[in-house]
């Protein structure tokens, strides 16, 4: 009998320092375990591939499309030439920067040749406009203040009846002057006359629109050099496009810059003049 009491309490024992051992191995297997990860965010990269057309949407809503030219790291970089209206090559945008891509269906070969014809058509139509440009196919200046002298008024008057642009021009002058005098007809031979002051009446009409400008953009805190830098990089850092004044004073910061320098002349000289002339020795009456 006292043997197999011994032996229940031996069991029991037993029992009992076997559940205190795996109390304590318990925590150290507790360690050992890993966290679970945290959920991944959606990458918006994930399955694109090089040359697919897509659109990407930005964080403050502006759309572009093209096609993958890469992607490399946080960047991707797409080719706009057969999306875009009016630009050609490619732009980058940043991972962060972007809300979401949407897959597009591609351009057939038959399509892209055409349109970047069409394109390279139309840069070349512009570049010959560009040069012999008309006044009134520009942004208008507000009207300047300046009253012209009356021969500068008759010069401007040669503007009228020869409108700079693609009738009147440098070009035409030259095939005029070098055509046979009977074959030129009588408004012909009157260009050739007035040609240089035809180019007089335009410096003076180009001058005038110089000072339109400093009305419009006046040199100061808004508009300066430091403005004209920080627009022109303002879709790279930020990806916000310029307003319609941004790309005006952009496209015209040349001859803002001109006119800036004209005007500082001009009140140099006037300054100048009002110095020398105090400086004379009045007559006092006896």
């Amino acid at each position: 009998m006292r043997i197999i009491l011994f032996a229940i309490i031996f069991l029991s024992v037993s029992v009992y320092v076997s559940a205190e051992d795996k109390k304590s191995v318990s925590p150290t297997a507790t360690t050992q375990v890993r966290k679970s990860p945290a959920k991944d965010q959606k990458d918006v990269f994930a399955g694109l591939k090089r040359g697919e057309r897509v659109t990407i949407i930005l964080n403050n809503r502006n759309t572009f499309t093209g096609e993958v030219k890469y992607i490399i790291k946080d960047k991707i970089e797409l080719d706009i030439t057969f999306d875009s209206p009016t630009l050609m090559g490619t732009m980058s945008f940043t991972r962060k920067d972007i809300k979401e891509i949407r897959k597009l269906d591609a351009l057939d070969e038959t399509d892209k040749t055409e349109i970047k014809n069409t394109k390279k058509a139309e840069a070349k139509k512009n570049k010959a406009t560009a040069v012999n440009k008309t006044y009134a196919s520009e942004p208008s200046a507000p009207e300047s203040s300046e009253s012209y002298s009356q021969d500068e008024s008759k010069l401007l008057a040669l503007l009228d009846k020869f409108p700079p642009g693609k009738v009147w021009n440098k070009t035409r002058y030259e095939e005029i002057k070098a055509a046979s005098i009977n074959i030129q007809t009588s408004e012909e031979k009157e260009f050739l006359a007035v040609y240089e002051n035809w180019n007089k009446a335009i410096a003076i009409k180009e001058k005038t629109n110089r000072k339109n400008l400093l009305e419009q953009f006046p040199p100061g805190p808004e508009w300066n050099e430091n403005k004209f830098n920080e627009l022109s990089t303002k879709f790279s850092r930020i990806h916000v496009m310029l307003t319609e004044t941004e790309q005006e004073f952009i496209n015209k910061y040349p001859d803002w810059v001109l006119a800036k320098v004209e005007a500082e002349e001009e009140k140099k000289k006037q300054e100048e003049a009002e110095k020398e002339q105090s400086e004379k020795p009045q007559d006092q009456s006896k």
